[in-house]
């Protein structure tokens, strides 16, 4: 039974070395990173598909509220969302009130 304990302790010991080593191409934890791997080219990448993602977005919801049993121009729609934002001190209404409801 003593022998059994002695050999998981060597293959636990064995399997913690292996798994503490670096994976290949990678640096060790104790050396300093010069670069990261992502960098700002990376997190400028993800910011820029992000705003792009807003926009798309963006676009999809005035083209939503534009789409209907009433037409709705883009400007109207997007004027109505600013005002209705705004708290109404914005612009001024120049717009059918049937638009602002169906919009809101």
């Amino acid at each position: 039974m003593r022998d059994d304990r002695h050999e998981g302790a060597a293959d636990r010991a064995a399997l913690l070395a292996i798994l503490r080593t670096s994976p290949p191409g990678r640096a060790t934890s104790g050396a300093v990173h010069a670069k990261d791997s992502r960098g700002p080219t990376g997190r400028g990448r993800f910011l820029a598909v992000m705003a792009g993602m807003v926009a798309l977005l963006f676009a999809c919801a005035l083209g939503g509220l534009m789409v209907g049993s009433v037409s709705i121009p883009a400007g109207t729609a997007l004027s109505i969302v600013l005002n209705w934002l705004s708290g109404g001190w914005l612009m001024s209404a120049d717009w059918r009130e049937a638009h602002e409801i169906i919009i809101v």
